[in-house]
């Protein structure tokens, strides 16, 4: 079996949650030196019952450029099925990945996994 771009060892992931609206870093994508922030796999979905569809821009840090958005429908829901391929994007060397959610609701949940790595 051969897994593309890394080893076992080298995955992380983790699992926020977000009411605020705010630009957030992700703790466990942290800025390392000379090290990127690979992503391989995204779901999001909220407890939202509200009419206006809701997305979530994952950032080069928290004030950085948008590398990536999702949408999550109206009245809750998900972009389900959750994305797991090969990797999506990346932020830039030394830079945290942030995730942005539109505007404060209800609760929004979002997993994402990934890795580090130099190159």
């Amino acid at each position: 079996m051969v897994k593309l771009n890394t080893s076992n060892a080298d995955v992380i992931s983790e699992r926020v949650s977000n009411t605020d609206g705010s630009s957030t870093a992700f703790s466990n994508f942290g800025a390392t030196a000379s090290t990127y922030n690979c992503v391989t796999a995204i779901h999001v979905f909220s407890t939202d019952s509200g009419t206006t569809p809701i997305y979530v821009d994952f950032r080069n840090g928290t004030g950085g450029s948008v590398l990536y958005s999702l949408v999550i429908p109206p009245n809750g829901g998900s972009n389900s099925p959750a994305y797991t391929g090969p990797f999506l994007f990346r932020t830039s060397a030394n830079t945290a990945l942030a995730y942005d959610v539109s505007a404060a609701t209800t609760t929004v949940y979002i997993s994402i996994t990934g890795y580090q790595t130099k190159a």
